[in-house]
């Protein structure tokens, strides 16, 4: 869980979420490590 570092919510991930919530915390935490690793986890994150 810590790889991901700090998420906004916690506990989004005990409770089934709809795609707008899930893009919506995806796309403010993940950038970070989309750029990072372009080229590994770019292909998989999408």
């Amino acid at each position: 869980m810590s790889a991901l570092g700090p998420l906004p919510h916690p506990e989004a991930l005990l409770e089934p979420l709809s795609p707008e919530e899930l893009a919506s915390w995806e796309s403010s935490s993940l950038p970070k490590l989309d750029h990072s690793h372009d080229g590994q986890h770019g292909l998989t994150a999408r």
